[in-house]
């Protein structure tokens, strides 16, 4: 009885040691099972972020390129149109930035197109584009006005200087103009006022520019064509036109500096002489005059 005792206890022991075994190898083999997944997670999770990396390193690789690339285009573009006559140098500059307002408004995201500054943005640009088919087909044709042309081109040569200042001041001389505009009470019940007469157009000789509604349009065309390419090439603020009126001139400003455009150009002039003294403005046939632009009257 005590051998079969014996036997029976010997048989348990070896049971135990044989499922203790059997544990100790299953824990073996979960632990490098787990070990195994934890390197396999590590080698993908490295892949992951190299692949991220090289990807980032890619894109910014192909943003600098895109955006050299763009700028030799720009400075091209801005060197063939000094070779050109003032008409397509004017028709030339006009398109370029046209097609670069477009494709910014293009690039906005949805969310941004879908408000009312995006929408209001898109209008503006519409307007603009419809009104400057008349320019382009007169300046073509070459039936734009000597004076019309002479003013566009001075505000052209501002905008490509950065001077928008100057150019503001040129459009507000082309939109006033010299011819005499009705002020205070001209016409009286049946009795016009003397001044009445000296307002009309047979005592003028012709119609002042405004009168023409497409001439009118075109102009005012300019004027937003202006304010957004304040925006776009921003400068010093001296030669702005109501610098951040919409708060948007100065963060274009503070991001050209980042990129590191120069941007260190002369304080615009002023009216001011060398003695201190007030100067008086130019007469706007004077200025027209020396524009550089060859009257067909000459």
């Amino acid at each position: 009885d005590n051998y079969a005792v014996g036997q029976q206890s010997n048989t348990l022991l070896e049971i135990q040691r044989e499922e203790e075994a059997e544990r100790q190898r299953a824990l073996r083999k979960e632990a490098a099972r787990l070990q195994e997944e934890e390197e396999t997670r590590r080698r993908r999770k490295k892949s992951s972020r190299q692949q991220l990396i090289s990807f980032k390193e890619e894109s910014e690789a192909d943003r600098l390129a895109s955006a050299f690339k763009a700028a030799a285009e720009k400075v091209a573009a801005a060197r063939r149109e000094e070779a050109m006559s003032v008409e397509a140098h004017m028709n030339s500059y006009i398109k370029r930035m046209m097609a670069e307002w477009e494709k910014e408004l293009e690039a906005q995201p949805e969310d941004e197109k879908k408000t009312g500054e995006g929408k209001q943005a898109l209008l503006q640009f519409r307007a603009t584009q419809k009104s400057f088919l008349v320019l382009y087909q007169r300046i073509e044709e070459g039936t734009i006005a000597d004076d019309i042309k002479a003013a566009l081109w001075l505000m052209v040569r501002a905008m490509k200087e950065r001077n928008y200042l100057h150019a503001s001041e040129i459009y507000v001389r082309l939109a006033i103009g010299n011819a005499p505009w009705p002020i205070g009470v001209t016409s009286v019940g049946i009795h016009d006022r003397s001044a009445r007469e000296k307002i009309s157009f047979a005592m003028n000789g012709q119609a002042h520019i405004m009168n023409d509604e497409a001439t009118r349009k075109f102009i005012h065309g300019f004027k937003r064509l202006l304010t957004w390419v304040q925006k776009t090439y921003p400068t010093d603020p001296s030669r702005c036109l109501n610098f951040n009126a919409t708060r948007k001139d100065l963060d274009s400003l503070k991001s050209a500096e980042k990129r590191g455009e120069a941007l260190q150009l002369a304080a615009a002039p002023h009216f001011l002489g060398k003695d201190g003294a007030v100067k008086a403005p130019s007469k706007w046939q004077d200025v027209l005059k020396h524009s550089g632009v060859n009257n067909k009257k000459e």
